[in-house]
């Protein structure tokens, strides 16, 4: 009997564990993606405001990781160390944010931005200029 009570509670864990690592995970409206690319996984956090259908380009805020938002210091990292990303919602309702949580301060993360970017630039109908809904910071 003690057997089969082991046996099921790791079972639930392993199932459990399984459910955790393959579901995307959220904070504060963000969800946590990952792009495979040629040179290696590239993982972000991305929010896309609920208004957004396609019809309609948004602006693109890229929020690069300062200290303690590297990926091996932990999912989401850059994002509860670092408030720019939830000020950036604050000036223009229409604005896609990408956090990307980078490897490295060195050219491969230079690269992985570059191949992000790129592959945002196709996958959203976003401007390349000033979005005409964003607030100017005025001095």
């Amino acid at each position: 009997m003690r057997r089969i009570r082991v046996f099921s509670s790791v079972l639930f864990l392993l199932i459990f564990s399984s459910c955790m690592l393959f579901s995307s995970p959220a904070y504060r409206d963000f969800s946590f993606e990952t792009l495979e690319s040629s040179d290696g996984d590239i993982h972000y956090a991305i929010y896309v405001p609920s208004s957004y259908d396609g019809t309609k380009a948004y602006s693109l805020f890229i929020s690069l990781p300062g200290y303690e938002g590297l990926y091996f210091q932990g999912i989401g990292e850059n994002l509860r160390n670092e408030d720019f990303v939830f000020e950036a919602m604050r000036y223009d309702e229409q604005m896609i944010i990408v956090s990307p949580q980078l490897m490295d301060w060195g050219m491969r993360s230079a690269i992985d931005t570059i191949t992000l970017t790129e592959y945002l630039l196709s996958s959203f109908n976003l401007y390349l200029h000033p979005s005409p809904s964003s607030k100017r910071c005025e001095r």
